[in-house]
């Protein structure tokens, strides 16, 4: 065996072992496997110890999270049907959509307000900052539009 392949042989099984090592941290950590190298050196050495404990913190806040999360809905027997209280208040009315206020021809009347005064405050139109754009945009997301 020529000195060469040895060598390529030993820096192949250093790279393995360093891609599993990367591969097991994130998973361990939930975290982005190239938050590995930021701790470790490619022999498995750590090099930033405070990094780690910024990772191994974020960690455990997740963790007790994720933890407290299920504990608070019993293990998935939650009754989404009713609040904390039990009252049986029905919550489909605060998702009902805004535009059911409005006849078709209503509907359409808005739309071409909204075509009209937004050619007419538009920011590249005006060169002003926007606001009366943005309050437009406001109007037409309470129209349902």
């Amino acid at each position: 065996m020529s000195e060469e392949y040895a060598t390529k042989v030993k820096h192949e099984e250093i790279l393995k072992v360093y891609r599993e090592a990367k591969a097991a941290f994130a998973q361990k950590y939930g975290c982005q496997p190239d938050e590995y190298d930021y701790v470790y050196n490619v022999h498995g050495k750590m090099m930033n110890h405070d990094y780690y404990l910024k990772i191994f913190q974020e960690h455990n806040k997740k963790r007790s999270y994720r933890k407290s999360e299920r504990g608070n809905y019993g293990g998935g027997g939650f009754d989404w049907s009713k609040s904390s209280a039990g009252s049986d208040y029905d919550f489909s009315k605060l998702f009902a959509s805004k535009s059911d206020n409005y006849t078709a021809e209503e509907t359409a009347m808005l739309k071409n307000f909204y075509k009209v005064l937004s050619k007419n405050f538009h920011p590249d139109i005006t060169k002003g900052d926007g606001k009366e754009m943005q309050f437009l945009n406001k109007l037409k997301m309470s129209w349902g539009i």
